[in-house]
């Protein structure tokens, strides 16, 4: 979640938006960094920040919404355009107890949270990694709460593929099959 974040906010800003970060790292946005005490942030702490972002004009949120902030409904009213799927690891257990229970929290977003969204204006966007086990599920999940899915991955059934695969030090460059027509 924190590298996608950060990925996010660099090609959101470099399109001149205004972009405001609630994550791992920092509560941030132009003039604003603050250390962050929780990935995803009590739900007033969340309010608070989220109101300063408006009163200063941030035009984008990302956020990392973790899997005790979704379990602990502190995103509870507030309403995606998109949310973000990476992966589903062995993590969070000690709050979790169960692999389903840690599922069933990160799903609150692809399902509970997308409804709501749509309910509210919305036409959120699920973008899914769909070679991690759970991708499938999430994405089912999303499209009967009535998000756009978009599935990426080495899958050939993945709606962005990523091909040729080249990493050096330089950085990464991938070729994809085919362009993806948005829906």
């Amino acid at each position: 979640k924190t590298t996608t974040s950060f990925l996010l906010e660099q090609v959101l800003a470099y399109a001149d938006r205004r972009v405001g970060v609630d994550g791992t790292v920092s509560y941030r946005w132009p003039s604003h960094e603050e250390p962050a005490a929780n990935t995803t942030p009590e739900s007033a702490t969340l309010q608070r920040l989220m109101a300063k972002m408006v009163d200063d004009q941030v035009s984008d949120l990302v956020m990392e919404v973790s899997s005790h902030g979704l379990a602990s409904h502190r995103v509870e009213q507030t309403f995606f355009d998109a949310v973000v799927f990476t992966n589903f690891t062995q993590d969070h257990l000690d709050f979790h107890l169960t692999m389903e229970a840690y599922r069933d929290a990160k799903a609150l977003l692809f399902g509970h949270h997308v409804a709501s969204s749509l309910e509210h204006g919305k036409r959120p966007i699920a973008v899914i990694n769909i070679d991690d086990g759970e991708g499938s599920y999430l994405a089912e999940l999303a499209k009967l709460s009535g998000a756009r899915v978009v599935t990426y991955g080495l899958n050939l059934g993945a709606d962005l593929r990523a091909m040729e695969i080249r990493s050096a030090v330089s950085g990464t460059t991938a070729r994809s099959p085919a362009a993806y027509c948005w829906r």
